[in-house]
């Protein structure tokens, strides 16, 4: 499904310290900002933190310090940016990354911070971070070059915002900088149907894999991302660049050569999506299968993936493709690597893979945790997904949505669900009556059916006594990647009789418990 997003690229600042050498024979120090915000309150985005943890591995590995926020607030997006801030000043390059929301207020940029609470256009400047306080930063710290990467959602999220919402304005480059866009002004940018959004999958793949200057590889991009979606999206950039800039070199005797040798061989077959299903030593029969990405640690031994390619080049000549799927560990560390060759058919659409498997001779011996598992495609780098092995029992009703966060909010005591609401940790005991938590979930399961899911929340007094409980049987779609739920509240008919101090508030899927929460009355 398309999304809008503007990938204004500022690669200003992505924090890499790569081990190149400059003219004067010290070490170049590379570091890079990237932030990526999912969680809105309104308008939740699908792909957006993906890409932000993506493009930290991706600068990682080409030598990159990285500092990486997701879903951040106000607070926790100014904190990050100073940091940067500090950094840059004893680095070469920077290297600035934004995936998110994104408004346009009186030829201002904005970038919104998850929880923001922005009911009107007088807010923005007090509530969301002004893109080019982040530029600013970059032009004091006196480092020899930055590139900034902005992926911002041009869809407005909010209705009484009345700015310029047909794109981010146009931003001039710093001396010594480049802007990169993922689409042009006034155009969308598509989201994409895997992992990634169109322009970051192309970066990633070009960042991991070519030996390119960074003029020639956003061509390169551009050119890629036109073919692929009809010329609907077109990135471009602001430079002001004097120098050259490669992502994949490192300096050896005194020449730069490239990490690798540049891959050339021919894909007609691309990569579409990757999914998980367990089974035991033996490969487990499509009819007994479920696909999932969370896993019993009790119940696991092999966990099995299903390859989805799409055909790229028709009708040219048949496709051997060596398939490599490395392993990390929760911790980060690699973990082992499972390679196959396959044979795909010039007249294949479609075609799919699913004997790559992984794992234990007897259940129980996964360490609990996120997997991580990246797909390599005749030596080429080409996604990125993973699983979660879980130390509880899934309910045999199996719970297709997996919490994600809980905000609180005032409220009347009969909720219309089309009211404006600030959501807030903190209320005052004098104007509260009735507290309502907003529950945000997301899918776990592959479009097994659609779900019913028992939600239970249990309030506990300041003094920590039971106070009470809300039980609520709600309906999910199984297409839904993010789900909410917001009608469960408690409280009094009038303001004024709430007590003094801490609640904690505790959150049930079926008799799970997955999560908790505070709000504080003053």
């Amino acid at each position: 499904m398309k999304k809008s997003f503007l990938i204004l690229i500022i690669i200003l600042i992505f924090s890499f310290t790569i081990t190149a050498i400059d003219s004067s024979g010290t070490r170049e120090k590379r570091i890079a900002l990237v932030i990526g915000n999912a969680d809105y309150q309104r308008f939740p985005l699908k792909n957006t933190v993906n890409d932000a943890v993506d493009i930290s591995d991706a600068l990682r590995s080409r030598g990159f310090e990285v500092i990486s926020s997701t879903n951040a607030d106000y607070r926790e997006m100014w904190g990050a940016i100073r940091k940067f801030g500090k950094k840059l000043q004893n680095s070469d390059i920077g290297l600035f990354y934004y995936s998110g929301h994104g408004i346009q207020v009186n030829g201002t940029n904005y970038l919104i911070p998850v929880n923001s609470g922005i009911m009107s256009e007088d807010e923005t400047r007090f509530k969301a971070v002004d893109a080019d306080l982040v530029l600013e930063k970059m032009r004091t710290a006196g480092n020899s070059m930055n590139i900034i990467i902005l992926d911002a959602c041009r869809v407005n999220p909010y209705k009484k915002v009345r700015g310029e919402f047909g794109g981010l304005a146009k931003m001039d480059a710093p001396s010594g900088s480049i802007i990169i866009y993922s689409t042009s002004p006034g155009k969308t940018a598509s989201d994409g149907i895997g992992r990634n959004g169109v322009f970051t999958k192309h970066f990633l793949r070009s960042v991991l894999n070519d030996d390119l200057e960074i003029g020639m590889m956003l061509r390169k991009i551009r050119k890629n991302i036109i073919s692929e979606t009809d010329g609907k999206q077109i990135p471009w950039e602001s430079s002001s660049l004097t120098g050259e800039f490669y992502f994949a070199r490192e300096f050896n005797k005194g020449k730069f050569k490239p990490l690798k040798d540049n891959i050339t061989a021919s894909i007609n077959m691309e990569f579409s999506s990757m999914i998980f299903f367990e089974s035991g030593t033996d490969y487990e029969d499509i009819s007994n299968r479920t696909y999932a990405n969370v896993f019993e640690k009790q119940k696991s031994r092999f966990i099995n993936t299903k390859l989805n390619f799409r055909n790229k080049l028709f009708n040219i000549r048949d496709s051997k493709l060596d398939i490599v799927l490395k392993f990390f560990k929760p911790d980060g560390t690699y973990w082992n690597s499972i390679t196959k060759n396959i044979s795909v058919s010039k007249d294949l659409d479609n075609a799919t893979y699913e004997r790559l498997g992984f794992g234990w001779g007897k259940a129980g011996n996964w360490a609990p945790g996120k997997y991580k598992v990246q797909v390599f495609m005749n030596g080429t780098y080409v996604a990125q997904s993973g699983f979660e092995i879980v130390n509880y029992s899934l309910s045999e009703k199996k719970i297709g949505y997996e919490y994600k966060n809980v905000r609180f909010f005032e409220s009347h005591d009969n909720y219309s669900g089309e009211i404006e609401v600030e959501y807030d940790t903190r209320f005052k005991r004098s104007d509260t009556r009735v507290i309502y938590p907003y529950i945000l979930f997301k899918n776990r399961f592959f479009k097994i059916k659609d779900q019913r899911i028992k939600i239970r929340i249990i309030i506990y007094k300041p003094d920590g006594s039971r106070w009470g409980n809300i039980e609520k049987d709600i309906s999910v779609s199984k297409d839904l990647d993010l789900a909410s739920y917001d009608r469960a509240g408690w409280g009094w008919n009038k303001a004024g009789n709430w007590g003094v101090g801490s609640y904690r508030v505790e959150i049930f899927f079926e008799e799970i418990s997955v999560g908790e929460s505070r709000f504080e009355i003053y």
